[in-house]
């Protein structure tokens, strides 16, 4: 069987058994957002009513957490399987960065339309982008799909680190919060538009164009230290 087929199926494995993952987590948080507009109270987030952010604003910390884990696991859940299954770990790989980036959007999309079909219904939505009301939906969409997949990419990394290294993954922990701290730091204080281009330095923000190239950079830092990681990793038989 020819490579690309053998990762693209890998791919779409994965991405079945992660989707149905995700549609738990994100059913999970729909409800209890459901709940803190009907039982909050006063409650505030982020300085502002909890009735006045979208499900987008509040799904996306979640989002990090639920990729992260996902990423963590990735390795020790789905690597043996494959391999004692015939696929090498470079299709393993391939197809699982696949899978994570189509998760990622996938997550994005369901948080995209269920915020636009809220804001057919409640007039009062103010702040409906974690970058702030001013940000366009596409810098939205992007930035959230970008930084959950660097999420995953750094919990990939965790796992990867654990399951060859044993207790010495511990430096892997501290590698990941590192690169994931950079993507946060990139776009930490993004209000603009994703048509305004930049690059002045004077007033505290890093230019878009800086923000984008960045986080691309530090993915793909990130992947290739997790196929270093794995290339060669011994097997452990279950």
């Amino acid at each position: 069987m020819k490579s690309k087929k053998v990762f693209g199926k890998v791919a779409v494995d994965m991405t079945y058994i992660q989707s149905t993952w995700a549609a738990w987590f994100i059913g999970i948080v729909f409800a209890v957002y459901v709940l803190f507009h009907f039982f909050s109270g006063n409650v505030e987030v982020y300085n502002q009513s909890i009735g006045s952010h979208s499900f987008l604003t509040m799904v996306y910390s979640p989002s990090k957490v639920f990729m992260l884990v996902v990423g963590i696991i990735s390795v020790s859940s789905f690597l043996p399987f494959f391999v004692q299954h015939g696929v090498t770990r470079r299709d393993y790989f391939y197809g699982s960065a696949i899978s994570s980036v189509v998760v990622s959007a996938g997550l994005m999309s369901v948080a995209w339309i269920v915020t636009m079909i809220e804001g057919l219904i409640k007039s009062d939505l103010v702040n409906h982008s974690f970058l702030g009301s001013d940000a366009s939906w596409l810098l939205t969409a992007v930035v959230f799909t970008l930084v959950i997949f660097a999420y995953f990419a750094g919990g990939w990394l965790i796992g990867a680190g654990f399951y060859r290294y044993g207790a010495g993954g511990i430096l892997y922990i501290l590698l990941s919060i590192l690169l994931i701290s950079l993507v946060e730091s990139l776009w930490e204080f993004k209000k603009v538009h994703f048509l305004v281009v930049h690059f002045n330095f004077a007033n505290g923000e890093i230019p878009m164009s800086i923000s984008f190239l960045g986080t691309l950079l530090v993915i793909a830092l990130t992947l290739v230290l997790v196929r270093v990681v794995t290339k060669r990793v011994r097997i452990k038989l279950k």
